[in-house]
């Protein structure tokens, strides 16, 4: 089966994006680098123009990746073992949390590491461009489970990802207290908006958690973090923005 890797950037390291193209080049039959650095379309869009690029390569499946991503040397060989003899598998994904070995099915994955079937992605339809970013991996894979497609984790593939400025929170007795993953307010926006949008369109127990632990990471930012006053206002900005149906990029002040 043929492999297309796709890499997305957004002013990157340079170090680090040496590093994630080094691991990937000898996995895949053919890699494109896609920057949105000059003229930020958002992560789907960028997905998509991967996609149709590795459909014209006529692949079978697509690897993407973010620029600080990096797999270990057999992630695609495990995955594409495991998809191969599973046809009803649309994507399978590495771990990157504290998560058991072996395959199986979840609820959604990250994009990044992620092997999708490039026929799934034909017949689910492009991913939410809408959105321009955050949320756009879990309401695809939800996307893909609503058709009878599987989701699945390869447990035995661990993939070196950076999230946000990491785990921030008070520190306690040597551990982080209501902890929370750090982003710029502006993520805030995205992050509040898309999932009122993801909440309100599939009402799943899915959707709900996932705003749910928006909403906590927002309170968490709002008691901890120095720039909890700009937080505030791109929350404010996104339920006002989601009430008005506005998506796309965010334009303007907050």
């Amino acid at each position: 089966m043929k492999v297309f890797g796709v890499i997305i950037t957004y002013h990157p390291d340079a170090a680090r994006l040496e590093a994630c193209l080094s691991a990937v080049r000898p996995q895949v039959d053919e890699v494109v680098l896609l920057d949105n650095s000059r003229e930020n379309r958002g992560v789907a869009a960028a997905l998509n123009e991967g996609m149709r690029r590795a459909s014209e390569a006529g692949a079978d499946f697509v690897l993407s990746l973010d620029q600080d991503s990096i797999l270990p040397p057999d992630a695609v060989h495990k995955m594409l073992a495991y998809a191969s003899v599973h046809p009803e598998v649309a994507q399978i994904g590495p771990r990157w949390s504290e998560e058991p070995a072996g395959c199986r099915d979840v609820a959604h994955l990250i994009t990044s590491g992620s092997l999708l079937r490039l026929s799934a992605w034909r017949e689910a339809g492009p991913f939410r461009e809408a959105y321009f970013i955050d949320a756009v991996d879990i309401e695809y894979s939800c996307r893909l489970r609503a058709r009878g497609c599987r989701v699945v984790c390869c447990g035995d593939v661990v993939l070196d990802h950076r999230l946000g400025d990491g785990l921030q929170g008070w520190d306690i007795l040597g551990k982080k207290r209501l902890g929370y993953i750090g982003h710029p307010p502006l993520r805030i926006y995205y992050m509040l908006r898309n999932a009122l949008y993801f909440a309100a369109e599939y009402r799943t127990a899915e959707a709900r958690q996932y705003l749910r632990r928006v909403r906590r990471t927002i309170r968490r930012m709002l008691l901890q973090s120095p720039e909890r006053a700009a937080v505030w206002q791109y929350a404010c900005r996104a339920r006002k923005d989601y009430r008005a149906g506005v998506t796309g990029a965010f334009i303007g002040n907050p």
